[in-house]
């Protein structure tokens, strides 16, 4: 039963905030390119 609940618990914090990070720094890298251009 134990295992059963552990595959179905969502991510932990550290995975989510990493992926959040990288968002923000994917998108901040795009931005810099975008106003490089312009």
């Amino acid at each position: 039963m134990d295992f059963a609940l552990v595959s179905f618990v969502p991510p932990p914090p550290i995975i989510a905030t990493f992926f959040c990070h990288y968002f923000l720094f994917l998108s901040a890298a795009i931005m810099k390119i975008i106003l490089d251009h312009f």
